[in-house]
């Protein structure tokens, strides 16, 4: 609306003085390739860029900004009828015959009505490309009545997970809660204007609630350096992210909840070439999922792509997509695993020139401790090695209570963290068979990056990581015994790669092979 009223009045102003301005023009003496003595469109993005500006600085978050900061929410209380929503979504998934318990909606109506009593209408989310190491963003709740907000904003704090460290800190008319490191970081520092991430939601042309997401320049770079150049397999769109960090400049999304939803979402891209291959790339995801081509409208316009998608069909199409990301996700979590492992092992052979012997044992060759344990310091655990006694059983006096330490590089089941399924496999001629000294990278003659140096192993196999019981392969049948009711693994090759395999691409003696470090064989992939 301010700016429509800016656009009518410079118009207007502009049209009283055309003509004498025209005379004047027409009067002075002017050299062909001098610039116009004035610039209408020019003008009026000043004029606009000030109240935006202006906008920016009065914004009830803009002292909790950051220069890092990269992603900004803002969500309108007065705009959430969450019966309604949840009436809705029981309707459109035929979820009526399955209604949820009347507390849960009574608890969140409860929290949003006390919550606008306290003068708290916005609640602002904000995360910073230092989010990631805080374990989190900040919720900005402006108010007049801080002390009711602050008692709410406590029982956040309490009923929060422990790991995610969560305080409060009370202003004269806001209430922050957040990860401890974010808010003792925000609160010290002047606060940034960052028109990039505000300037959206400063006119009337968002939905009731509206999430943007703008990289600063710096941080925009980092990840186009850091992020590869191509997706993993397995997701229904191939693209490079590497690309699109570098074409997208803001992604804003706005939305209107139940029970008359919408979803706006605007690309505004580097270029009209980037905004182009950004389209391909949506267009492309249409055109995957059938749903989406009447549920979905995509325009562009230059350097900005508009989007209109039906709520309905979103939610459908997530239901969709969610597991098998949610897969890939834990297949990428795996991978990274083994490849520190891979690392670690490599370090440990630098130093002592050979792999971890299987496991420690004592003088009557009873197994004490696993390998794992042997390649704590080489994981940055180098003051958790130390207080393991190496004559003592892992599960034996103060060994147990280490053992029992989360190491997350080992970690397998979010459920039970403190076990792993990151096994060492034992077969005739493999790496870790033998109970004599340990082998070295010169024992490998069939090729290092032929050959198998650890297995994410089935559900069954799962151990605690200090544990030393060895992992013994069948070898009448080592398929089973790896593989178990899945088929896909995934497995540390000895030169440091990490690489999934099916049980098809393994069939016919190639596991074998792989197991084998100075078998002779021939592997061919």
């Amino acid at each position: 609306m301010i700016r429509t009223v800016l656009l009518f009045l410079f118009v207007l102003t502009s049209m009283a003085s055309d003509v004498d301005a025209q005379n004047q023009r027409n009067t002075e003496q002017r050299t062909a390739d001098a610039p116009p003595s004035g610039d209408p469109l020019r003008e009026l993005n000043e004029t606009l860029r000030e109240v935006d500006e202006a906008g920016v600085a009065e914004h009830p978050v803009t002292p909790f900004m950051e220069s890092s900061s990269a992603l900004f929410a803002e969500i309108d209380l007065n705009k959430i009828d969450f019966p309604a929503m949840l009436n809705w979504i029981q309707e459109s998934f035929g979820l009526n015959q399955l209604p949820l318990p009347p507390t849960a909606s009574d608890a969140v109506s409860g929290l949003i009505g006390s919550l606008k009593n306290a003068g708290a209408n916005r609640l602002y989310v904000c995360a910073s490309t230092r989010s990631f190491f805080d374990r989190g963003p900040v919720l900005v709740i402006p108010c007049e009545n801080t002390a009711v907000v602050n008692g709410l904003a406590a029982m956040i704090v309490q009923n929060a997970p422990a790991e995610f460290g969560l305080k409060s800190h009370v202003g004269d008319s806001f209430v922050l809660v957040g990860p401890l490191a974010a808010v003792d970081r925000i609160i010290r520092r002047k606060g940034q204007m960052r028109s990039d991430l505000l300037a959206p939601v400063l006119g009337d042309e968002h939905l009731d609630h509206t999430l943007v997401i703008a990289l600063p320049e710096e941080g925009r770079q980092d990840l186009a350096a850091l992020w590869p150049d191509q997706m993993p397999p397995g997701l229904p769109v191939s693209f490079s992210p590497r690309q699109m960090i570098q074409d997208l400049e803001r992604l804003t999304v706005s939305w209107r909840l139940p029970p008359t939803p919408e979803i706006h979402a605007r690309f505004e891209c580097s270029d009209p070439a980037a905004a182009k291959r950004l389209d391909l790339i949506l267009r492309n995801l249409v055109a995957k999922f059938p749903p989406l081509q009447m549920g979905m409208k995509i325009s562009m316009d230059r350097a900005t792509i508009q989007c209109e998608v039906d709520p309905l069909t979103l939610i459908k199409l997530v239901g969709q997509v969610a597991q098998p990301m949610r897969e890939n996700a834990k297949q990428l979590a795996k991978m990274n695993q083994l490849k520190m492992l891979g690392i670690a092992i490599h370090n440990y052979h630098d130093d002592e020139k050979r792999i971890p012997q299987q496991c420690v044992r004592d003088q009557q060759a009873n197994a004490l401790l696993s390998w794992r344990v042997l390649l704590l310091p080489y994981l940055e655990q180098f003051a958790l090695s130390r207080q393991f006694k190496m004559d003592q059983a892992f599960d034996r006096g103060g060994n147990q209570a280490l053992s029992a330490t989360v190491i997350p590089v080992f970690s397998s089941e979010k459920e039970k963290p403190q076990l792993t399924a990151f096994r060492a496999p034992v077969f005739p001629g493999s790496m870790w068979h033998g109970d004599g000294n340990p082998k070295t990278f010169r024992d490998v003659t069939d090729g290092m990056s032929n050959t198998i140096a650890l297995i994410d192993a089935p559900a069954t196999d799962l151990v605690a990581w200090a544990n030393p019981e060895p992992w013994v392969i069948d070898q009448q049948d080592p398929l089973s015994d790896i593989f178990g009711d899945r088929n896909l693994i995934t497995v540390l090759m000895l030169d440091g790669s990490v690489q999934a395999f099916t049980r098809d691409e393994l069939a016919d003696g190639k596991l074998e092979a792989m197991l084998t470090i100075a078998g002779g064989e021939v592997v061919e992939r």
